[in-house]
């Protein structure tokens, strides 16, 4: 009799939204987190973070043209899951912004050097949608995502365009 492959699953760091999924998100894919301005997807993928950040992986948390990424982390000092200890040690923090304003090429090109430098566990590009909205076309923002995906192996996300876990 074969048995089944499973698949490894990250705790959200929220035992009933683990529940809600299964047992977590899968690890080793892209994940999105999408919804209406305010509705919790910073405050999600962030505490997805600082739960990583507490078993000892390097995120990186990037932003791009929303909010500042020293704004969102004094914002999440009110949630019992921030710890600015993992904040300093565990967690990059990273604007993208200025390269999403020049286009698809400079955006995936700042995103894969700071990649390259941090070698995180889990990333999150909050949000998505502030770079697809910079590229325009939909063909290019899909080839955009296409890119991504296959050229960074490494882990891909944001609030839009939730999180990837390497091992």
């Amino acid at each position: 009799m074969k048995t089944k492959p499973t698949l490894q699953l990250e705790s959200t760091g929220d035992e009933s939204f683990d529940a809600i999924l299964g047992g977590g998100l899968p690890a080793q894919s892209v994940v999105v987190i999408a919804g209406e301005p305010g509705s919790g997807k910073t405050v999600l993928t962030l505490q997805i973070l600082f739960r990583a950040a507490r078993e000892g992986k390097k995120c990186l948390y990037i932003t791009t043209l929303a909010e500042p990424a020293i704004k969102v982390l004094r914002y999440m000092q009110l949630f019992a899951f921030f710890d600015a200890a993992l904040a300093d040690k565990q967690i990059v923090t990273a604007d993208l912004s200025a390269a999403v304003r020049k286009g698809a090429d400079a955006t995936l090109t700042e995103l894969s050097a700071m990649i390259e430098k941090h070698q995180p566990t889990f990333l999150a590009i909050d949000s998505f949608r502030g770079i697809a909205d910079h590229i325009g076309a939909r063909h290019i923002a899909r080839s955009f995502v296409y890119r991504s995906t296959r050229n960074l192996r490494s882990p891909m996300g944001s609030c839009d365009w939730a999180q990837k876990n390497r091992n």
